[in-house]
């Protein structure tokens, strides 16, 4: 049985040590790194937006490839010094279970990276356009436990497919002015097709578009409304 490490800097030294230091690293880097992501991603004020298109910052392209490779040598080095420690089959999981956490905690850095990096190449301060806009809902329904184990309402957005959450008034607002036969479920859902539409506030770059306040927090009270006649709505598509 591995023995547990001991706290601090000597301990995990001694561990990489005994483990090699390829093992030692995948086995540490997910703890260290992924871990920390979590609480980082769960308290930070992240930019609030939803980036409905942008060119791609090159962040997926580059660091994809080290995560894949990285992951691969990560998942070889545990199983080998697992085989010295464990039997084939628990060697076989612990290693499975590392390669997985390696790559999803490189998954979560890549995403971070590229919203960041996308954010700052493509909506410059003194190159943007701010603007509210409408666009055409879908669909809308509850859902328990959507986001951080709490109930939401949601909202679907066409003919591009978003999703985004609205406060529990706005869902209540669509359940009172649905027409006829829109509201489904016993009053979970509403298959608008278009009767509703999000009134957004947007801020469109040279070659980008994004909208505000759509991420960890949901829209604006009043945001959903009956779409008014002949109102242009915001392309969504380049």
């Amino acid at each position: 049985m591995r023995r547990s490490p001991r706290f601090g800097w000597p301990g995990i030294k001694d561990e990489l040590a005994e483990m090699g230091w390829a093992a030692g690293i995948a086995f540490y880097t997910p703890i260290l790194v992924f871990l920390p992501l979590l609480l980082w991603l769960e308290w930070a004020e992240l930019p609030d937006t939803e980036i409905v298109y942008a060119p791609s910052s090159g962040v997926w392209a580059a660091g994809g490839f080290l995560v894949f490779v990285t992951s691969i040598v990560a998942g070889v080095s545990i199983y080998r010094w697992c085989e010295t420690k464990l039997s084939e089959l628990r060697s076989f999981f612990v290693a499975a279970v590392m390669w997985f956490a390696w790559v999803f905690s490189g998954w979560l850095l890549l995403s971070v990276a590229d919203t960041i990096e996308r954010v700052r190449a493509y909506f410059p301060a003194d190159q943007v356009e701010r603007f509210e806009g409408y666009v055409s809902i879908s669909r809308a329904y509850f859902s328990e436990g959507y986001k951080h184990k709490k109930d939401g309402w949601i909202v679907q957005t066409s003919p591009v497919f978003l999703i985004m959450d609205i406060t529990e008034n706005d869902f209540r607002y669509m359940l009172d002015n649905a027409p006829a036969g829109m509201v489904k479920d016993g009053g979970t859902e509403i298959s608008s097709r278009g009767h509703f539409c999000a009134l957004m506030s947007f801020e469109r770059g040279p070659r980008a578009l994004r909208i505000l306040n759509s991420g960890r927090k949901p829209l604006e009270m009043g945001s959903v409304v009956e779409c008014p006649e002949d109102v242009e709505k915001v392309p969504l598509a380049r």
